[in-house]
This record gives C-alpha cells, sequence and structure tokens, in this order.
C-alpha cells in the first residue's frame, strides 16, 4: 500500500518505508488499528550486505535456494535502503552538529545535516533557497554512475524535515530532489609507452576516468565532487599522465573544450559521461 485513503476501517493494511524500516498502520477509519496485546505483530527479513545489496533494476536473476513451482526470478525494481555500518569519524562529525540544532532544522546548514541524517542511506546533500522555497538536493549512496534517490526516499526526507522545521514554514515551501547531474566527457589522443599495452591501458584509463569523476567517491581528494564544484583540466592531465604505461597526452578535451569545465549552478554536481581515448604512436 502507498497509502490508506481506499482503506475500510476492517482492511488489514499496512504501509512499509524500506529506507528507515518504518512500518505504519491504519487509524480504524482508514486501516484496523492492529489489536493490543504482546506479540499480535510478527515479522521476518534479512538484512546484511550493506551498499552493496542496493542491486539496480532486473540484476537479480536467480534464487540463493530453489523454490518449488518458480522457474525463474527477476527484481522490476532496484534495491534501495542498504548502508554500511556507520564509522567512527562520521560519529565525531555528526555529534557536535547534533548538539547544535538539537533536532530542529533554522539555518541552512541545519536542514542540509537533517536530511542527512533522516537516512544512513543518504550520502550528501545541499540546501538552496530559491523563490521562497527551500530547496533540499540529497544523493543517496550508490557505486552507478548517477545515484538518484527513489521516491519513497525523498519522501521519507520530506517527512523528516517538516517534522522538526519552524511552524512558520508551510509544507509546500520544502521541496526534497535529487541531483542536476553535469556529465563530464572526455577526449584524449594518448602516446602509450608501448603499442603493445594499447588495448589494456585504454581500459584501465577509462576505469580511472569513471572512478575519478564519480560524484560521490571521486574528485582530487576522492571524496567525490561537492555541488558546484567546476573540473579542472591540469587534474586530468594529472590523472592521466600519472597512469602507468602513459607517455604523454596530445590532445585532451573535457566536453570538446580544451580547458577547465565551469559548473554554472550550485544545484549541479559532476559525473562520468561517455569517453574517447585514441592511441597515437610516439612523436
Amino acid at each position: 500500500m502507498e497509502d490508506f485513503f481506499s482503506s475500510l476501517p476492517g482492511s488489514r493494511h499496512y504501509i512499509i518505508d524500506r529506507s528507515i524500516g518504518e512500518v505504519e498502520f491504519g487509524d480504524g477509519e482508514h486501516g484496523k488499528i492492529p489489536p493490543i496485546g504482546r506479540d499480535n505483530i510478527k515479522t521476518t527479513y534479512n538484512v546484511g550486505g550493506g551498499v552493496k545489496g542496493n542491486v539496480g533494476a532486473y540484476e537479480i536473476s536467480s534464487l540463493k535456494t530453489s523454490i518449488p513451482y518458480v522457474d525463474m526470478v527477476k527484481n522490476p525494481e532496484p534495491g534501495e535502503g542498504g548502508s554500511d555500518t556507520e564509522l567512527i569519524e562520521s560519529v565525531f562529525e555528526r555529534g557536535p552538529y547534533l548538539i547544535r540544532h538539537r533536532n530542529r532544522a533554522v539555518t541552512e546548514e541545519d536542514f542540509e545535516r537533517l536530511a542527512k541524517s533522516a537516512s544512513r542511506y543518504i550520502a550528501r546533500t545541499k540546501c538552496l533557497i530559491e523563490n521562497n522555497k527551500l530547496k533540499i538536493i540529497i544523493i543517496p549512496k550508490g557505486q552507478e554512475d548517477k545515484p538518484s534517490p527513489s521516491l519513497s526516499l525523498i519522501r521519507t526526507v520530506e517527512k523528516y524535515l517538516l517534522g522538526r522545521t519552524l511552524n512558520l514554514i508551510l509544507p509546500g515551501n520544502v521541496v526534497v530532489q535529487g541531483p542536476i547531474y553535469q556529465e563530464i566527457s572526455i577526449t584524449a589522443e594518448v602516446v602509450p609507452e608501448s603499442m603493445d599495452i594499447a588495448i589494456p591501458l585504454e581500459e584501465d584509463i577509462l576505469k580511472k576516468l569513471k572512478e575519478f569523476l564519480h560524484p560521490l567517491t571521486g574528485g582530487p581528494e576522492k571524496k567525490g565532487w561537492e555541488f558546484g564544484r567546476s573540473v579542472h583540466i591540469s587534474d586530468i592531465y594529472a590523472l592521466l599522465e600519472g597512469i602507468k604505461g602513459v607517455d604523454h597526452l596530445r590532445v585532451l578535451r573535457l566536453n570538446g573544450k580544451e580547458g577547465d569545465f565551469e559548473i554554472e549552478e550550485a544545484p549541479q554536481t559532476v559525473c562520468s559521461g561517455e569517453h574517447s581515448i585514441t592511441m597515437r604512436l610516439g612523436g
């Protein structure tokens, strides 16, 4: 169920928010209230895997154990909600801010911190004010080129923030959404140390570029790309010429231009695009 609007008083319906593990029951008018008593609600579930368990749509194609009369299995929707154990460094970073804002959002930084606290599945947040509205940009954890939040995660963050904002802020004035990605496509002519290694070297270059331009784990410091941060061609030169087997670069372009690529708007962040690598003889 997505809501209780069509539920009758006796309907045994519930809503589950898988991103935070919350189950909501009816109020007696829309959906039945569970009976009072111990052990009246039971559930079984599996946990584990962390972020690696957030597989994409249709990536599951086999059963872990066989089930009679079940020939095949597939997942039409991607897995979500998985997160790795919080590192102690993250606890030390989060603690002082929790003491300062005390779960109440007033400043833009408060909204960013609280939005990230809404789910451990969230990796990065950004708060902007546009047209008298608070716009909260969230990026979930994930290894895909463009990590994007699901509708359920967006609703979770909205609900979490609205319960911790000033009463003067109306629900319609808080907008939660995913990031605007700016693809960075690299065109390069590479002179290898030997043409014998051209094919594996090209594969290595493409892999390194994809890693470097990942919005969460890329960048010169391998801490991802902050919202609005531009890409400097000097960093790409340093990356490619530092790969074993590369003698030098003859041509290097970012999105067709021989220069830095400027990110003009703060809601935008970098991601990997399509790259073209050409191997040339030395000279």
